[in-house]
């Protein structure tokens, strides 16, 4: 809380601070939300890219590359297929990327570093390329390029069927 005396009055203003968890919120990027999961998320941005963010029910278009914090790659969508299509803050993404998202323009380059309840809780789950299962409760990092995002007529547009990773 902030006090101003203005003659005899006293006059309090609340004063917000957006919480980081993180501290400095990465390269190229100032997280100014309040909202607590932001806070759980460090974005380091290589490339702004250009136009205006992406924002919730766009159809986003990315290349994404998923790696423990230990560094072993778990999740490449090129290697999966080419790439990962979704609408913006529908759930239909892990929800670090849905909110990381609408923070990056089209043609943005970033380093995601994602606290584990924003990604796969305290699920253990089995890694899309194979090799050791991703464990419970782990923090991931995303390199994330955005291709495109557009409007989009068709919210449902990626919704992941969570049976499409195999917990353990």
């Amino acid at each position: 809380m902030k006090s101003t005396i203005l003659g005899a009055l006293a006059v309090t203003h609340a004063v917000r601070i957006a919480p980081d968890v993180f501290g400095p919120n990465g390269d190229n990027y100032k997280n100014d939300d309040t909202a607590q999961d932001m806070a759980k998320i460090k974005i380091d941005i290589s490339a702004p890219g250009s136009g205006p963010n992406c924002k919730d029910t766009d159809e986003a278009t990315i290349h994404y590359s998923a790696y423990t914090t230990d560094g072993r790659i778990f999740s490449d969508s090129k290697q999966e297929g080419g790439s990962h299509v979704f609408a913006v803050g529908t759930g239909n993404t892990w929800k670090c990327l849905d909110l990381a998202m609408t923070q990056l323009k089209p043609g943005a380059k970033a380093h995601l570093e994602c606290a584990s309840n924003l990604v796969y809780g305290s699920f253990r789950a089995k890694a899309p390329l194979g090799g050791e299962d991703i464990p419970e409760n782990s923090d991931v990092n995303f390199d994330v390029e955005v291709v495109t995002c557009k409007d989009n007529a068709h919210p449902n547009l990626g919704v992941i069927n969570w049976g499409d990773f195999e917990t353990v």
